[in-house]
């Protein structure tokens, strides 16, 4: 049975290596299959394995498609792992340095209960001169200056609230309202000293910490 060529379609005889008609090479069914056979026994190679996940990845991928894992060294011998960011980094990954300025963010806040504007100037002081040495520092600076701005604030519209009340007071309808605005000033002064500790903690640890109810005056 001739065989014909794949690209014209014209006839060939048995020892044509190249078709007369168009000059295309003559490779044969056994040729073809063997080639495929070659080229799956290829599959895999140039490859890598995520340690994490199990999935194949390129062998020049720097991370997993499947879970983001980091790739180790161009041989994959070195477990993969996620690449870190700040909000996920556990305590041994921060200096003690990082750990002690975040925590000082948060704790100098207190010099405002002797040095007026303290707490705002303190946090703002450490924060200014640290912020560029260490990202950690910089999140827990701007967090603890936040929260600190949004205290006086609050504080501001508590007062305009007691003068208020003291007003209602002196024509006897407002007495109520002054006890009742008392007590929220002091359960903001009792909750403020709670978080700030809360946040010193966390800082301590190489942890990140949001105060609740801080405006967000710097991102």
């Amino acid at each position: 049975m001739e065989a014909t060529c794949r690209q014209c379609g014209s006839e060939l005889s048995e020892q044509s290596r190249f078709c007369p008609s168009c000059g295309s090479e003559v490779v044969s069914e056994e040729e073809m299959l063997s080639q495929a056979s070659d080229a799956g026994d290829g599959e895999g190679v140039g490859t890598l394995t995520c340690r994490k996940c199990g999935d194949d990845m390129p062998k020049e991928a720097r991370f997993c498609h499947g879970c983001g894992a980091s790739a180790a060294a161009e041989t994959g011998e070195v477990p993969l792992s996620s690449p870190p960011t700040s909000a996920s980094r556990s305590y041994g990954e921060f200096s003690s340095g990082d750990r002690n300025m975040a925590m000082l963010c948060h704790l100098i806040s207190f010099v405002g209960i002797v040095i007026p504007f303290g707490n705002i100037l303190g946090p703002l002081v450490v924060w200014l001169i640290q912020r560029e040495k260490s990202s950690f520092v910089d999140e827990h600076g701007k967090e603890s200056i936040n929260f600190q701005l949004s205290l006086i604030v609050y504080s501001f519209v508590g007062v305009l609230l007691l003068v208020v009340s003291a007003i209602l007071v002196i024509v006897f309808i407002g007495i109520f309202m002054l006890v009742i605005v008392g007590m929220i000033v002091l359960a903001l002064f009792v909750f403020s000293f709670v978080v700030v500790i809360l946040a010193a903690i966390r800082a301590s640890n190489g942890e990140m910490y949001r105060y609740p109810l801080s405006i967000r005056f710097l991102k």
